[in-house]
């Protein structure tokens, strides 16, 4: 129960912009924005990663999202993340690769901690129509640079 009063409230937040998160957001008909809200942040350098690890985490969404099969989801994919990312997402799993396109729409993206970020995401899947999807995404730091550490795709029960 508790995990779907998180879940929706994080999804009102995301939707409504509370400026509790900083948000980020894009869309394929736009530029890439990034709205800062009144947060303090106590260096440069301690900015300079937080922007690091957004950034990270927009090229995560952009490549799990943007693909035309399988094969080249992992493929985008796997650079980004740690081999626990890559375990959770099986993005090491060999086999049958399955063509179905998928095209990045939308995405919101709101810091709820340090190092995890919670994720609106609109795309559209081979042609189906926009379908939205809810990430909770964890970065970590390795070797000077960011990864993606953790992926959950929080669903409603």
């Amino acid at each position: 129960m508790s995990k779907k009063i998180i879940l929706f409230i994080g999804v009102i937040a995301l939707g409504i912009g509370i400026t509790v998160f900083t948000g980020h957001s894009h869309s394929k008909k736009t530029t890439a924005t990034k709205n800062v809200v009144s947060t303090s942040i106590s260096s440069s350098s301690k900015q300079s990663d937080d922007e690091d690890a957004l950034n990270v985490v927009n090229q995560f969404i952009k490549a799990y999202y943007n693909y035309s099969n399988s094969d080249e989801q992992k493929k985008q994919s796997l650079p980004l993340c740690t081999d626990k990312a890559v375990k959770e997402l099986a993005l090491n799993v060999k086999g049958t690769n399955v063509i179905a396109k998928s095209e990045l729409e939308d995405v919101k993206i709101g810091i709820t901690k340090e190092g995890e970020y919670l994720c609106l995401v609109n795309y559209e899947f081979s042609g189906l129509g926009i379908r939205p999807d809810v990430m909770v995404i964890q970065t970590k730091e390795v070797n000077d640079q960011y990864l993606i550490d953790s992926v959950s795709l929080p669903k409603a029960d």
